[in-house]
């Protein structure tokens, strides 16, 4: 059927606020958004003249732009507005009558919890911009487990080719071509996505591509296994401290795939953690809502590969750190959303602890799945990164009151604080921390009355820390 717009207004009015961006009252807004407001002619005109325009009080010149019987005022306020800042506006004009009608509009909008990381001038980048499609970096390599598609030999131009078993780099518009490609060109309409309210260097990140970049393809083929690694050189970090691996990363996760970031300071004999990419439901917990990683890692599924077939598998045989080792990695593990198009397009920012003052660091990508979307990696850098802001918890969701039973379970959680990493969670009961309670929600199995009063976390990071606002009470 056709949808058809209907228009309602009082026959008498003269001019209305039509529309606005932001809306009123909308939270979340980017930092660099600019104010777009409409103005709409009724019985009468609007006066372009007589417009006047205040942003947090402040009268500002704006553009205006006559169409028809649309007026449109744009302001777009300089610089980045503040992470959770609170922004009013309001616009007073009137319109051509022979009584002249004057009106106000007053709005206002808030913008998202953000962190403005600054990464500084790189030690080492890797844009991929220099090497050619189908090549590598000097002293990078690559090895698999993949299973052939349906496309005998190399096609660039083809994700299903033989091309494809490995990490391969490709430019961008090379990438344009798989839109057409059938089967599954259309899984890819969406890899130039970016997730909202990423902020690097005093900018908001729009692109993640730029010109080559490197891809792990594992939306292939039904019912056939995709395990690719890649290797890095060795980079002298001697002398560098606080030492932050960046990249782009256009990841999409899928319920039965991992992307894994490991590096090594002993050419590759051992590997330490960085990052673990894993659907939520499949990173664990233990009975207090902490990420239970020794068992995330080991649990053995009928959807996850192994290195001879697509099934069963479990996610710790893919990864380089000894599995003695696995309890230790809960802080590694990121949690992301199945079949998600645009978070987790994202730049990644790791602490690499033990890559400080090293002679040798190299590191080993690991993407693995069975038809399960994709893997794209630009702009590789290392950083030494000093000084960073305390971390910010977003608007929602926040602890809230309680009344629960005694012997029956309560639970609180709060929304993921966004900052430099590592970021580490305490909750506390009436001020006091309770041991072992580091996750984003806080799991009582059985209230007794000891546990009534209130409680609140503490969110942390290198550069200082961030209470909940407000306390909740059980």
């Amino acid at each position: 059927m056709d949808l058809i717009k209907l228009d309602v207004f009082n026959v008498n009015e003269t001019t209305s606020f039509d529309s606005s961006s932001p809306v009123p009252g909308q939270n979340g807004v980017s930092p660099d958004a600019s104010v777009t407001m409409v103005l709409k002619d009724i019985s009468t005109q609007v006066n372009t003249n007589t417009i006047q325009y205040r942003f947090d009080g402040v009268l500002v010149t704006p553009a205006t732009q006559k169409s028809g019987n649309l007026t449109t005022i744009q302001y777009d306020p300089p610089g980045l507005m503040s992470p959770l800042s609170t922004h009013t506006n309001r616009i007073i004009w009137s319109d051509n009558g022979g009584t002249v009608t004057t009106k106000t509009n007053e709005f206002t909008f808030r913008v998202a919890a953000y962190a403005n990381i600054s990464l500084g001038s790189p030690i080492y980048l890797e844009t991929f911009d220099n090497v050619a499609e189908g090549a590598l970096p000097a002293g990078w390599s690559v090895t698999n487990f993949t299973d052939l598609d349906i496309l005998p030999g190399n096609d660039l131009n083809n994700f299903h080719s033989d091309t494809f078993v490995d990490w391969t780099v490709i430019s961008r518009s090379t990438l344009s071509n798989w839109f057409a490609v059938t089967p599954g060109g259309a899984d890819y309409l969406s890899i130039f996505n970016v997730a909202p309210n990423q902020v690097i260097n005093n900018a908001v990140v729009t692109n993640l591509i730029s010109t080559n970049f490197i891809i792990a393809v594992s939306d292939r083929s039904n019912n056939q296994k995709q395990i690719q690694y890649l290797f890095t050189g060795d980079y002298n970090l001697s002398g560098r401290n606080n030492v932050y691996l960046a990249f782009n990363s256009l990841w999409v996760q899928n319920q039965d795939s991992l992307a894994a970031v490991e590096y090594s300071i002993d050419g590759g004999t051992t590997w330490l953690p960085a990052q673990y990419l894993l659907d939520r439901p499949d990173i664990l917990r233990d009975s207090s809502s902490n990420i239970d990683a020794s068992n995330t890692f080991a649990t053995v599924y009928s959807d996850v590969p192994n290195f001879i077939s697509v099934s069963p598998g479990n996610y710790g045989q893919f990864i380089g750190v000894a599995s003695n080792q696995w309890a230790g990695l809960a802080t590694f593990l990121s949690p992301r959303g199945d079949d998600n198009q645009t978070t987790s397009k994202r730049v990644e920012v790791i602490r690499l602890a033990q890559a400080d003052n090293q002679p040798a660091v190299r590191f080993r990508l690991a993407e693995v799945g069975t038809w399960s979307w994709y893997w794209g990696v630009d702009n590789f850098g290392l950083y030494s990164i000093g000084t960073a802001a305390a971390p910010l918890f977003a608007s929602s969701p926040t602890p809230t009151n309680q009344t629960v039973p005694a012997g029956n379970a309560a639970s609180i959680t709060i929304a993921e604080a966004v900052g430099l990493g590592p970021i580490t969670y305490q909750w506390r009961h009436e001020g006091t921390n309770l041991p072992g309670r580091t996750s984003q929600t806080l799991v009582l199995p059985a209230a007794s009355p000891t546990d009534a009063g209130s409680y609140d976390v503490v969110a942390a990071n290198p550069g200082g820390s961030v209470t909940s606002p407000p306390p909740a009470a059980v």
